[in-house]
Order: C-alpha cells, then structure tokens, then sequence
C-alpha cells in the first residue's frame, strides 16, 4: 500500500476478508479476477454510452453478480449493445434484461442468438396472425403475451389461431375479438378446428335468434347511448387513448 496509509490497508483486508481471499495466492488471484471485472465494467458502460468516472459501484452491484450466474464477458457486452440500439440505456435497465435473460437460461452468445430467432420466428407467426384479423402494425409486447397464452396455456393449434383471427376482421378491437372467442373454445372444451368452426355456426345462430327486430340504441352502464354519438373508428381512438394514457 503506496498511498492511504493504514486506512487503505484496513480497506483491502476488509475487502480481501469478505471475499474470502486469506492467502498470498487467493489474494493475487482475486486481484486478477477484479483486475478483469474492470475491464469488462468499462467495456460494458462503454457500449451503453454511459461514463463513470468511478467503477467500483458498478462492478460490486452488477458485474460480479453478472460473472457469478455464468455470463461470458462477450455476451455481457453484446447484450450492453442491444440495450443502447434499443433505448435501455440505464445499467439498472441492462441489469432487467441480463435478469429476464437469465430466468429463461439465456448466458452465452449461442443461447442468445438462438433466442432472438426464437423471437423473430414467433413475431413473424403472430404477424401474420394480425394480418388476417386486418391489422397493419408492428408486434408489440402486448401481443406477444396474449400469443404465449393462446398456444402454451391454452394449448389451441394455430390453424383455430387462423380461423378466428378471420372472423374478427372488421370488430372494433379485432385483439380482444380473438381472445374472447378463445377464452370461450378454452371453457368449452373446443381444441380443434371442426369444433371451431360447429361453435361459431351455433354462436351465429343464437345470435340471430336473439337479435332484436329494430333498434337503434345500446344499452350500456344502464343507459342509452345512441349508434350515431360516434362512429367505430371514433371510439377505437378514444380506448386506444387509454391504453397511452395508462402507459
């Protein structure tokens, strides 16, 4: 200890201490180790455009605990990289993604790549999915979570996904539209498009039959709102405005 006197040097024992490091060897080797973990902390705040003049807190909050759960340097980086193409250019948001990364056992450069073309391939599906329900906008979140629910909680084959998503062509919340109607097959046992197709004619029918012979009101919240106060392009602005407003 050049410089700090005994302060420094109760500092680094104390730090030696609590990383176990009680031995001349065990001592070089973790000053080896963090010598590394700096290097990798600048890279990294490099690739997020951040700068910090001091980097001990960013290797003890986050790097250490990056390196201990089995991410590689050139995957830690990489994923820096992403963020800032991205817009998360926070380390505490780089620190979320490495967590949600890590809970799907995402923490090499391989795992990675083969997850982002697990996520292209599947956007591309719920894609496609949108367009026949005639949507023309970009996957979102959102949409993501209600796909994962449709084929993995719910188990439907997408051919049903299909003919569903055709028959909410024109709906007000063609989203919605489609989720109702499989939470629906869901309650009712329908797992095929046979089945699918033999419900939606008996939903059709029931419909018909129940259908008043002349209205020109809806009731709802118990009162009456007249079909001409807006028109259905009007009231999709307005509920999309709430979910702006939400987020």
């Amino acid at each position: 200890v050049k410089t700090g006197g005994m302060t420094r040097l109760d500092a680094l024992l104390t730090d030696y201490y609590k990383k176990g490091a009680m031995s001349v060897a065990e001592i070089e080797a973790y000053r080896r180790d963090k010598e590394q973990l700096y290097t990798l902390a600048a890279a990294i705040v490099k690739s997020m455009g951040l700068y910090y003049q001091n980097l001990d807190p960013v290797v003890d909050e986050y790097v250490m605990d990056w390196t201990k759960r089995g991410f590689d340097d050139e995957t830690l980086v990489a994923i820096a990289r992403y963020c800032f193409r991205c817009g998360f250019r926070t380390l505490n948001a780089l620190s979320d993604k490495i967590d949600k990364l890590y809970r799907i056992g995402v923490t090499d450069l391989g795992s990675l790549e083969q997850y982002f073309a697990q996520v292209v391939a599947e956007d591309k599906q719920i894609e496609q999915l949108l367009r026949k329900a005639g949507l023309e906008r970009r996957v979102n979140q959102k949409d993501r979570a209600l796909y994962k629910i449709w084929t993995v909680d719910w188990n439907m084959p997408q051919d049903v996904l299909d003919f569903v998503a055709e028959k909410a062509v024109g709906s007000a919340n063609p989203v919605a539209y489609v989720n109702k109607v499989l939470a629906d097959f869901r309650r009712d046992g329908v797992q095929t498009l046979e089945q699918a197709r033999k419900q939606a004619e008996t939903h059709a029918a029931t419909n018909n039959a129940a259908q008043p012979k002349s209205t020109n009101k809806k009731l709802i919240g118990g009162r009456e709102i007249e079909r001409t106060t807006y028109t259905d392009e009007e009231l999709r602005s307005l509920l999309t405005a709430l979910d702006d407003t939400e987020e």
